[in-house]
C-alpha cells in the first residue's frame, strides 16, 4: 500500500523513527496478548516465525526500517485488520475497499469467538475441578 510507505515521515520519535508504519509503533506486550498468543500458536506460528528486525526498532518489536518482520499471518489480528483513514481512502479509490471490510468482519467474528471459546475451556480446566471438590464436600 503506498499509503503506508510513508505515513509517518516528518512525526515524533517512534512513530517518525522510519518513513512508514506510524501505526505500528504500539507496545509489543500490549499487541501480543494471551489471547492473540493462543491464536497464533493454534494457526501454526512458531517462535522462529516472531523475527524481530536486526537493527533498530521503533515502537512495536517487529516494526523495523523496512517495515513488519512478521509474515501476515504471524500478526496479531488487530496488526492485520487496523486501517486508518488514509489507507482507507486508498482502498476505496482501488476499488477493493468493500472486500477487505468483509475479510477484517469476518476475522474479528473468528478472534472473538476463539476468545470465548478459549476462555471458557480455561474457566473449565481452572474451575472444574475446583467445583467438583466443593460438590464433595456439600455431599458428606
Amino acid at each position: 500500500m503506498t499509503s503506508c510507505a510513508s505515513c509517518a515521515t516528518g512525526k515524533r520519535w517512534p512513530r517518525g523513527a522510519f518513513a512508514g508504519g506510524d501505526c505500528c509503533t504500539g507496545v509489543t506486550a500490549d499487541l501480543f496478548s494471551d489471547d492473540e498468543v493462543a491464536a497464533l500458536a493454534q494457526a501454526g506460528t512458531r517462535p522462529g516465525d516472531l523475527q524481530a528486525p536486526t537493527g533498530e526498532h521503533a515502537g512495536c518489536a517487529f516494526r523495523g526500517e523496512t517495515g513488519c518482520t512478521l509474515e501476515a499471518e504471524d500478526r496479531p489480528e488487530r496488526c492485520v485488520s487496523y486501517m486508518c483513514t488514509i489507507l482507507r481512502r486508498e482502498l476505496h479509490t482501488r476499488g477493493e475497499l468493500g472486500e477487505i471490510d468483509g475479510m477484517i468482519a469476518e476475522l474479528r467474528r473468528a478472534m472473538s469467538a476463539f476468545t470465548e471459546l478459549r476462555a471458557a475451556r480455561l474457566d473449565d480446566e481452572i474451575l472444574g475441578p475446583l467445583e467438583t471438590a466443593l460438590r464433595a464436600q456439600l455431599e458428606r
